[in-house]
């Protein structure tokens, strides 16, 4: 089942490498959503903590919660096919860059189509940030200049540049937390996994091996001095994303980080067609340990999430396909 599972997306981080110690306990758990009919997966905070993202089961559409608003109703801004692939929220939290499929029949079947595109979140308005059709087009990844102003890169080249945000941000300190946000090292570090390496990703979208070897859903660390990913043993990995040693800190799935030395992942099991249980484990990088934080034989809890103040975890209970937040203690 892991080769079906989605790379996932990386947290945008600002003050998350100061966030504290965790000890492994969830308060305040709540169910986001509340839809019998659907399943959902791969939540994500925006930068600021304030909106949560996240698609359906099989990364079809992308839904919005606004976390500000008590039972605020869950938005859905895109009904396509693949944008839950992947999915990186801007500095702003205005807009979502996703990764578009196409399926077309053919002779040999229905080949598969990509093109990159933002999503506006207030508008569902939608930018074409490259053409259809090519097949190369990994998922793509925000950048920023001294200026504040964004670029995409993708497939070793910048799809675009200069994208200024129409943000109007109240206050010098709004302002001076938005510039931090975009000085954040989730805006200058991305991966790529084929299945055979892990590459690191630079400012123009061009790829260095930095692991060979199966590496999944790679995400970097809040100071981007570190890369955790996982094999197909669910050992969980972290190495320096200058290239090194990858040393196992523990088994999972699905690595998110709280802070620069812990780490929440998934542990499930499955009979090779359906899970049959599912935690949520914070893992200590340095010294290895493991605390389960969810206990729970009723619901299977994966896709773990957390914000950048290391303060909230989000995830799905694959038993009822739901969204859950709480706070992470």
């Amino acid at each position: 089942m892991r080769t079906q599972i989605l790379l996932a997306s990386l947290l945008c981080a600002s003050a998350v490498g100061f966030a504290q110690q965790k000890v492994g306990e969830l308060a305040n758990i709540t169910r986001l959503t509340n839809d019998s009919e659907m399943k959902y997966e791969n939540p994500r905070f925006s930068p600021d903590g304030k909106q949560l993202a996240f698609t359906q089961f099989g990364n079809t559409g992308l839904y919005v919660a606004d976390l500000t608003v008590a039972e605020a109703p869950v938005k859905q801004i895109s009904a396509d096919l693949g944008v839950g692939y992947m999915f990186q929220w801007n500095a702003d939290g205005t807009d979502i860059l996703c990764r578009n499929v196409t399926m077309t029949p053919a002779a040999n079947g229905f080949p598969r189509s990509y093109k990159i595109q933002s999503v506006n979140v207030a508008t569902k308005e939608i930018t074409e940030l490259s053409e259809a059709g090519d097949a190369e087009l990994r998922p793509a990844a925000w950048r920023y200049n001294r200026k504040g102003e964004a670029s995409v890169v993708a497939a070793g080249r910048v799809l675009r540049s200069g994208i200024v945000s129409n943000t109007v941000a109240a206050t010098p300190a709004q302002l001076q937390e938005l510039q931090e946000i975009k000085e954040a090292p989730a805006f200058s570090v991305s991966f790529i996994t084929d299945y055979d390496n892990l590459y690191v990703v630079d400012a123009a979208g061009n790829k260095k091996v930095i692991y060979e070897g199966v590496a999944l859903v790679p995400a970097l660390s809040p100071d981007g001095k570190k890369v955790a990913f996982c094999n197909m043993e669910s050992e969980v990995l972290v190495m320096d994303v200058k290239g090194g040693k990858a040393t196992v800190v523990g088994k999972g799935f699905n690595p998110t980080w709280v802070n620069n030395e812990q780490i929440v992942v998934e542990n499930t099991t499955d009979n090779g067609h359906e899970y049959l249980t599912g935690d949520l484990f914070l893992l200590g990088v340095k010294d290895k340990s493991s605390v389960a934080i969810t206990k729970t034989p009723g619901r299977i809890e994966m896709c773990p999430t957390v914000s950048a103040d290391g303060n909230k975890i989000a995830f799905v209970s694959f038993t009822d396909g739901q969204v859950y937040i709480a706070d992470l203690k």
